[in-house]
């Protein structure tokens, strides 16, 4: 190995000791953020050293693991980090593209999670957290509107509300492990760069673009929930809907970024505006998030940033006889 690569590996190794003891004495959000470094870092060392290497560090998690948490939490808490490191690092090696690469890391979190709220017990569900919540916000209204008409609307809004997303509670899981996903991966690829590991397989967030099946399915799913009846299919259709609008919705930030790009905006100020854009998406009766969406819906129809390879060819061929 030479000294270089034994300086990256041995301060990866450091990192990820220390990640793992952070990870088993803190919990909530800082552990989601503390389970992708590990899982990056995991993936960066099996990809670019030797697999004794990868294998050795995969063990090294498991035992700091097991000593914080014992033997059967480290193997709830460890395989899922371990296998989203394999998969980073496997589809590096194959060049495997963004989209597939999201979708693999997405189902492995979907499978961690459902893995997570199996072992919890039967008391633990989506369903028994929703009604918590519908509780809770309840009371909160109740003590904001005590006035007894007001408790017939409020006991039928919180109602309406916790059906709602229990009934969408597919889609919610899918929507949040895409959106960790993708921030695994950009991770992921931030430290490769570091050290010069050709990445340009996996596209930039500004090139991000659907294929038209997918803008057509949208459609075709809109029109359906809105004409027919309450039912088994309509409630599948109706979450499939939810995670299409939310992955166009990204896609329309996708060609706001593209453009900030376009115009000389840098790349921290892109970042702030685009952060902006997703707070305030939700403001003005959600009118900036339905206009990225069909922003995003559109893209994939007239491709505004000339990304499909047809459109890229000309514009090559345009640029040489220029």
């Amino acid at each position: 190995m030479k000294p270089h690569y034994f300086k990256f590996y041995f301060l990866n190794t450091l990192l990820t000791i220390a990640l793992c003891g952070a990870y088993c004495f803190l919990g909530g959000i800082l552990n989601i953020v503390i389970g992708i470094m590990i899982a990056a870092l995991l993936g960066t060392v099996m990809h670019r050293e030797h697999i004794v290497l990868g294998v050795t560090n995969t063990l090294l998690i498991l035992v700091v693991l097991t000593i914080f948490l014992g033997p059967l939490q480290a193997l709830i808490s460890g395989v899922p980090m371990i296998l989203l490191g394999l998969t980073l690092a496997l589809g590096t090696r194959v060049k495997m593209n963004m989209y597939y690469m999201i979708l693999l890391c997405t189902v492995l979190y979907l499978l961690d999670l459902l893995v997570g709220l199996k072992l919890a017990g039967g008391d633990v569900t989506f369903s028994s957290m929703m009604l918590d919540s519908g509780s809770q916000m309840r009371e909160m209204m109740q003590m904001y509107y005590p006035e007894p008409e007001y408790q017939a609307l409020i006991e039928q809004v919180i109602s309406a509300t916790v059906d709602t997303m229990i009934m969408l509670a597919p889609a919610i899981f899918t929507i949040i492990c895409t959106m960790l996903s993708y921030a695994l991966i950009s991770v992921y690829k931030k430290i490769q760069m570091v050290q010069k590991t050709d990445m340009s397989f996996l596209i930039p967030f500004g090139k991000l673009r659907a294929e038209k099946q997918f803008a057509i399915l949208y459609l075709v799913l809109f029109v359906v929930i809105t004409f027919a009846k309450e039912g088994l299919f309509v409630d599948a259709a109706a979450n499939v809907l939810l995670i299409l609008s939310f992955l166009f919705f990204a896609l329309g930030l996708s060609v706001f970024n593209y453009k900030l790009k376009q115009g000389g905006t840098g790349s921290t100020m892109r970042k702030l505006l685009t952060a902006a854009l997703i707070c305030f998406s939700t403001m003005f009766f959600m009118i900036p998030f339905f206009a990225l969406v069909l922003c995003g819906l559109t893209d994939a129809f007239f491709d505004y940033r000339g990304l499909s390879p047809k459109e890229t060819q000309e514009n090559n061929n345009r640029q040489n006889r220029l």
